[in-house]
């Protein structure tokens, strides 16, 4: 009958019989607050809103009625915030549907939470797809205690929304890191909290990233005994609480922290004690017989469950006998034992256990074991391959987006990538970007670049307007040094969402696209002093960093100042804006009455070096260097590498006609490229190559580091009569020999070993890998009587490699790796040290530095071995002060190492030829030959 209303009034109302047209109307409108009016239907779907309004306006009925009513049409306009406006101080129960869907449209979370603890049951007013949509929009948020609190608040039943619900917030635990989540969610950038402080945060969380950040936490700092006490007394309990989080918790740390499982009944300690025999490597068949017994009457408990994954992954027996087949037939408790992604991307165990899976369960069981494991691995980061019936699952059952994914790395993985487009060609736009998305973030994740922009691109290709595709576009360009792709796309992403860009990224990728194309110069408007004096036989040192921060470069500027002093020249230094010693865990010493006196620029609350666009960085370099100059009026700038640091010092320099030094200890871009396939053809490459070409041209002088970086700079056209090579030395009268420390042998297990010994940074172009191999070999050699092991000190990006490398070949035993240690304990590590090995690859980076801890192992008398690599090779006689052998030759290292065994007096020769030749008092006269006017040519 309402319908008949509507059509009898709306043609009065198109025949402008508006009076009509409104009492009839009237009597079409049910008067009640309900979803549906058909009175108002032909109005709406001939959008004649402005028409209805004022017919509305003027008819006298409840206020509260005819707002509904209003809003209803304002809804239908798609004006959702002026019919949300109307209605949204109403308490009629009648008005809750409306309000629940303009919110909805609004995406107003806030008042949609709030509606729904007002007694609204949100979920009732909204479509199947609308539900779904809704909570995904909250965990995505991480609002997981809201959208808890409106699922249970509901009468609607919808099994699929609970266990949507229930997957993501297991999903969230595989979803974050540690470092994403005190970024993202803590808004912590790096570890400046104390373990109180963050405690303290995230115990602010709403109850799932509460859960979610105590169980990170633990999985971070287990292995940290400063925290272990901490942990246990303030998280595990709160763990404790909430046992289904106990499954997220790396197994090592559940042993290793104080955790309290289920209640000890006797049939609990009775299977407990069964599990524990078997990982001690008892009679198996007996105990998982007993066990089949216990587990007919008795539950699996946590603790069960992840003592039978450890003995899995220790591969205690052989999972593919009977008795144990037997035990999963007869029991399907056992079934979560299987919910653990290591399982099945462990090479050594995920044969078996895929084929145990594959006999054992059911079709419907399996494909529940699958998707939780292909939950844990879509957000896993490591490499990994896949067993073959886990494989034919994914491969048949591929139409979700995690599901691709983890095909995907797969293939990857096994270098078979092509074969996959086959599983993605016709899959819709959306996921298809979604899957490029994902592996493209692996893949870099994994630093395997060139891939990953591979991905990516494919991505563009999909959805050119995709933000997540352009920023990871933005990225990958990045890391790869391709200036002028990285500022295109950032370019792009500002036009779509500008919000998408991070702080400065603009200006970032701008300046440093200018910059290689242009030259920096001091601006024309730079405030030079008029009256510039300088000071007969000052030097002023530009460093990048300086004491109490150590490391080569530290050092090596500490004994250059030292001595230049020593030879009656006064030297102040400065160090590069954006640094200060508290950045590396030092207090800044006050040096203003130090016979050194060091200028700490700092300022990096504003300049850091690589978050301020690089242009403004150098104008700002300039203008709090100049300040330096003025105070100390140098008559000699010597600036060190690189070129970002020494540059505005050395356009300073002759802007006051200062006497310059560039000294070149490395080119940094070629140890980047070392670290990042492809990177030496890149833009940035170019831009550095450029820019350390340029300081030596405009500097009136430049020191190098070798003979090599000498040659290489002569190649490049740099004037080889302004070169002075200044090679790394050592202090011999503070770095002796000494006689081994017992605290350190004992400690280490070193009574009776030959200990071979590497005291720096992990890097990979070491080759300490190479170390690893040979000592294998050497200890696996019945014709070598001595027994090797290889001491480590630390520490550095490449060190879980070379751990999981020793593990690979079974020499964990024998390579001990300390990580870092106080620089004033160096010396007892390397007391204990036979041999000193520096066994870097054949790369252009290790051919023209050389490293100042050769000469610190020669100094203290120990037999040295290096790598045939052009700098390295400058350091050592061959047979006379050490050995070298073929760069990237095992074979050759393991022949060298037994050579050196039998030279007695190669480290005393060694120490010898160091106190003659590289002793910084020998090499101080070619440094100060560099400040005299009459050495410019």
């Amino acid at each position: 009958m309402g319908y008949i209303y509507a059509v009898c009034s709306f043609i009065a109302f198109k025949f402008n019989q508006y009076v009509i047209a409104r009492k009839i109307l009237v009597f079409g409108l049910t008067k009640e607050f309900n979803e549906k009016e058909p009175a108002l239907s032909l109005y709406l779907r001939t959008d004649n809103h402005v028409g209805l309004i004022e017919l509305l306006d003027n008819i006298h009925l409840n206020e509260n009625y005819i707002d509904l009513l209003k809003a209803i049409v304002y809804r239908h306009e798609k004006n959702y915030l002026k019919a949300y406006q109307l209605i949204k101080d109403s308490e009629h129960p009648g008005t809750h549907f409306l309000k629940v869907r303009l919110l909805y449209e609004l995406k107003d979370m806030y008042n949609l939470i709030k509606l729904s603890k007002s007694n609204v049951d949100v979920l009732l007013h909204l479509t199947d797809q609308q539900q779904q949509t809704l909570l995904r929009y909250l965990v995505a948020r991480n609002l997981f205690d809201e959208a808890e609190y409106i699922i249970h608040s509901t009468e609607v039943i919808n099994e699929d929304l609970s266990q949507t619900f229930e997957d993501a917030k297991g999903d969230v635990y595989y979803r974050y890191s540690w470092t994403s989540y005190r970024a993202n969610i803590l808004g912590v950038n790096h570890d400046m909290l104390t373990v109180n402080e963050l405690y303290e945060r995230i115990s602010k969380q709403n109850k799932q990233m509460q859960n979610l950040g105590f169980v990170l936490f633990v999985n971070e700092y287990y292995l940290n005994k400063e925290y272990v006490p901490f942990i246990n007394a303030h998280i595990v309990p709160h763990i404790n609480a909430m046992p289904e989080s106990l499954h997220y918790i790396n197994p090592s740390a559940i042993y290793a922290l104080n955790f309290k499982f289920d209640d000890d009944t006797e049939e609990v300690i009775q299977i407990q004690s069964l599990l524990n025999q078997i990982q001690q490597g008892l009679d198996a068949e007996r105990l998982l017989k007993e066990l089949k017994g216990l587990l007919e009457t008795t539950l699996l408990t946590h603790q069960h469950v992840f003592t039978f994954r450890r003995i899995l992954l220790e591969n205690k027996f052989d999972i593919t006998k009977g008795y144990f087949v037997d035990l999963l037939e007869s029991n399907r408790k056992m079934e979560s034992v299987f919910h653990y992604a290591p399982l099945f991307s462990d090479k050594n165990i995920q044969k078996n256990i895929d084929q145990v899976v594959d006999e054992v369960y059911p079709p419907r069981t399996k494909k529940r074991i699958y998707n939780v494991v292909t939950k844990q691995l879509v957000n896993s980061d490591s490499f990994f391959t896949l067993p073959k019936y886990y494989l034919e699952h994914l491969e048949e059952n591929n139409s979700r987006v995690e599901q691709s994914v983890v095909l995907f790395k797969h293939y990857y993985n096994i270098g078979k990538e092509d074969d996959l487009r086959f599983y993605i060609i016709d899959k819709p736009v959306d996921k298809r970007v979604k899957v490029h998305i994902r592996i493209s973030q692996y893949l870099f994740k994994q630093k395997r670049y060139d891939e990953a922009l591979h991905e990516i691109e494919a991505g563009y290709l999909a959805n050119n307007k995709h933000v997540d595709v352009l920023r990871g576009l933005i990225r990958t360009h990045h890391v790869l040094g391709n200036v002028d792709k990285r500022f295109e796309f950032v370019q792009a992403l500002r036009k779509i969402n500008k919000s998408r860009l991070f702080k400065n990224e603009y200006e970032l990728a701008k300046q440093e696209m200018e910059l290689f194309h242009t030259k920096w110069e001091l601006p024309s408007s730079f405030p030079l002093a008029t009256d510039f004096m300088s000071r007969d036989k000052k030097i002023l040192f530009v460093l990048n960093k300086a004491l109490p921060a150590v490391n080569g470069y530290t050092i090596r500027s500490n004994e250059m100042m030292k001595h230049v002093v020593s030879e009656g020249y006064k030297v102040a230094a400065t160090t590069r804006l954006g640094w200060a010693p508290e950045h590396e865990g030092y207090e800044t010493p006050d040096t203003s009455n130090d016979e050194i006196r060091t200028h700490y620029l700092d300022q990096s609350s504003v300049y850091l070096t690589n978050q301020t666009p690089v242009i403004d960085y150098f104008n700002a370099y300039a203008q709090a260097l100049d300040q330096a100059i003025q105070i100390e009026r140098p008559s000699v700038i010597h600036a060190a590498s690189n070129f970002q640091n020494a540059l505005p010092a050395l356009q300073l320099g002759r802007a006051y006609n200062i006497q310059t030094v560039y000294e070149v200890r490395g080119m940094w871009h070629h140890t980047q490229s070392s670290k990042s396939k492809g990177f030496m053809n890149s833009d940035r490459f170019k831009l550095h190559e450029a820019y350390e070409l340029y300081c030596c041209e405009i500097a009136d002088r430049v020191i190098c580091i070798s003979e090599s970086l000498k040659e290489y700079l002569i190649e490049k056209g740099v004037d080889d009569s302004k070169i002075t090579v200044v090679p790394n030395g050592v202090d011999t009268t503070s770095i002796q020999p000494s006689e081994p420390d017992q605290e350190i042998i004992e400690k280490y297990d070193l009574e009776d070993t030959k200990v071979i010994g590497f005291v720096g940074s992990i890097t990979s172009y070491e080759g300490l890998h190479l170390v690893i191999e040979a000592l294998k070999q050497l200890n696996d050699d019945v014709s070598v009587t001595e027994h090797f092991k290889f001491l480590v000190v630390g520490d550095g990006p490449y060190r879980g490699q070379l751990e999981t490398y020793a593990e690979y070949l079974d020499v964990s035993h024998d390579v001990i790796l300390t990580g870092k240690v106080p620089h004033e304990e160096v010396s007892k590590y390397y007391s204990v040290i036979d041999i000193a090995p520096f066994p870097r690859l054949n790369e252009l980076v290790c051919q023209l530095v050389t490293p100042i801890k050769t000469y610190e192992a020669m100094s203290m008398a120990k037999s040295v071995i290096v790598s045939d690599v052009g700098a390295l090779k400058e350091m050592v006689i061959d047979r006379k002060n050490g050995v070298y052998f073929e760069a990237e030759n095992v074979d050759a290292l393991v022949k060298a190492i037994k050579e050196v065994i039998h030279l007695d007096n190669l480290g005393n020769n060694a120490r010898e030829w160091v106190i003659d030749n590289r002793d910084w008092t020998t090499l101080t006269n070619d440094i100060v030959l560099q400040y005299s006017k009459e050495s410019v040519s």
